[in-house]
């Protein structure tokens, strides 16, 4: 298993595997759109369209795939065209973080978040065939879904 650690910069993380850089993310100013760098490629996340909580993931203007979300138990299905690409990003229940599993729910990488005095971000990847890309969409996926509940708790707690 190999193990991955995060270090934040404002909107920038940096993700490394030792003391190498892996990749990195950097979220837009406004919404939740990031710049995703691994291998020396630029992958772009952003909305599907206006009315869809599913986001894209495209290298250049190509779309990769979907992140289908799923509006009942959170998480996302991954779809390249209107096809199941066999992976899903899903909180499991009990257990912490966020986690890029296969279509036996088997983890393949594993991102989890400490709290304290500052938040910790490490990810396990369990299976290292996993393209980094993937492994970077895992980190982004979580790094969103922290952010936005987050925001909603901000805005229930304020009501």
């Amino acid at each position: 298993m190999k193990e991955l650690t995060v270090k934040r910069q404002d909107k920038l993380y940096t993700i490394y595997n030792g003391d190498s850089v892996y990749g990195q993310i950097i979220f837009d100013d406004k919404g939740f759109g990031a710049a995703i760098i691994v291998d020396g490629n630029i992958y772009r996340t952003e909305q599907e369209n206006p009315k869809s909580a599913n986001k894209i993931l495209k290298h250049n203007d190509t779309i990769l795939f979907r992140f289908k979300y799923d509006k009942i138990w959170g998480g996302a299905t991954l779809q390249s065209g209107n096809e199941d690409m066999g992976y899903s990003i899903i909180g499991k229940w009990f257990k912490p973080g966020t986690r890029l599993i296969d279509k036996d729910k088997t983890d393949l990488v594993v991102v989890v978040s400490s709290q304290g005095f500052k938040t910790k971000i490490r990810t396990e990847i369990h299976d290292e065939t996993i393209a980094p890309v993937m492994v970077m969409a895992t980190i982004y996926y979580h790094l969103y879904a922290s952010a936005a509940k987050t925001m909603a708790v901000g805005i229930i707690s304020g009501m």
